[in-house]
Order: C-alpha cells, then structure tokens, then sequence
C-alpha cells in the first residue's frame, strides 16, 4: 500500500487527501489503549529501521574501503 506522501509525489492528490482522511477517522475511534499500542510499535519500527540503515550504511563503507 502507498502512503499518502508518495501519492502525492505521483500526482495522486486525491487519493492522497481521500487516505488520509481514512486514516484519521480509523485513529480516531481508537481508544486510549490501542493508541498507545499503535505509538509504541511504530516507536519499535522506526527504532528498527534506524539500526538497518546505520548497519547498511557501515557495510557500504568497509566494501567502499577493500575496494
């Protein structure tokens, strides 16, 4: 599934606008609870790609060095 930001980047403004809208009327019925569940996985997710782009970026350095 797109996001929102790459629909607009692929001139899909409506769609973008449409998606968003969805998803804020979905965050919204959350409770507290599932709210704060949803926070701390995206917290865990953004963490986790933050430690595969640090480990990327490494592993292009040391072959940009033997090379």
């Amino acid at each position: 599934m797109q996001s929102a930001c790459s629909m607009r980047l692929a001139g899909m403004e409506d769609t973008a606008e449409l998606l968003e809208k969805k998803q804020a009327s979905e965050i919204s019925k959350m409770s507290l609870e599932e709210a704060l569940t949803l926070a701390r996985a995206l917290s865990h997710y953004l963490n986790l790609m933050g430690i595969a782009e640090v480990h990327h970026r490494s592993l292009n350095d040391l072959g940009k060095k033997k090379g």
